[in-house]
């Protein structure tokens, strides 16, 4: 496992909460597990529907990834290949249980 720093050199390990900018915003999220070529972070799957045909008004639902959401709502993982600049709010956070089966150490 490599070592990855926040942007005031501590050490950023599975467990931690950082700040990651998307789309010019800080995304607030869990550190689930580190490879060589990148990071796994919590992220909110969300479902939705969408109209696959105007006349008819027929839907049909469909999933998609919030990563601005609330942490609290967090319930998948997230790959990320190439990781910015992160800051640690909070060192060896308590996760939640539906995000432990997740974790990569």
């Amino acid at each position: 496992m490599r070592e990855i720093l926040d942007i005031l050199g501590r050490k950023i390990e599975v467990g931690d909460i950082v700040l990651r900018p998307i789309f010019s915003q800080l995304i607030k999220s869990y550190v689930l597990g580190i490879t060589p070529t990148g990071m796994y972070f919590s992220a909110e799957k969300v479902e939705s529907t969408r109209i696959i045909n105007w006349q008819t008004r027929e839907t049909k639902p469909y999933f998609y990834i919030n990563t601005t959401g609330n942490i609290a709502n967090h319930n998948m993982k997230q790959y990320v290949r190439y990781v910015q600049d992160m800051y640690i709010l909070e060192k060896n956070a308590v996760i939640p249980e539906n995000l432990k089966q997740f974790i990569k150490y």
